[in-house]
């Protein structure tokens, strides 16, 4: 959940951080990487009599099982890095920017504005799932997304939302 970690007349610090998945995808990633490493041990063990016995086709099934643990492990690391970082929100009056850094694929990404071309901010309800997302309309038209708030977590949205209208506005 977006929070508001230093408010002051010159700056506008936000923050994203999904602790609780980033604490699942950790644990995803490490339940993954121990059954890396005991399906490795036992292909180790077995290689020589498994492959006289069945041949080729058991090493194709064991190398695509291997394959497959690996993705586990590669979608968990990168789930865990991505939850981690988060969403990083900045508005900066002294130097007349805003800076949101995020996570890509591979590596942080940054993307900055003037703050003078926010037009306003926008919130979005999706009723299906119980959820609001948060974006920032651009003069140009454009919507820059900035969090998901879940509909339990209206208030704190709104007091978000508040502190990025009080800070545009002075």
């Amino acid at each position: 959940m977006l929070r508001i970690i230093h408010s002051s007349p010159t700056h506008l610090i936000l923050k994203d951080r999904r602790h609780w998945g980033t604490f699942f995808a950790s644990l995803f990633t490490l339940i993954s990487i121990m059954a890396l490493l005991i399906f490795a041990s036992q292909i180790i063990s077995t290689i020589h009599i498994r492959y006289e016995r069945d041949g080729l086709l058991w090493m194709l099934v064991m190398v695509v099982f291997l394959g497959l643990i690996s993705g586990l492990v590669v979608l968990g690391a990168l789930a865990t890095r991505h939850l981690s970082y988060g969403v990083h929100c900045e508005f900066d009056r002294y130097h007349e920017t805003l800076i949101i850094r995020r996570i890509g694929i591979f590596q942080p990404v940054e993307i900055r504005h003037s703050i003078y071309a926010v037009a306003r901010v926008d919130t979005q309800h999706n009723a299906e799932i119980g959820m609001y997302g948060l974006f920032l309309v651009m003069k140009n038209g454009d919507r820059t997304p900035l969090a998901s708030f879940y509909m339990v977590d209206e208030a704190e949205m709104k007091a978000v939302i508040n502190e990025i209208r009080t800070f545009l506005s002075q």
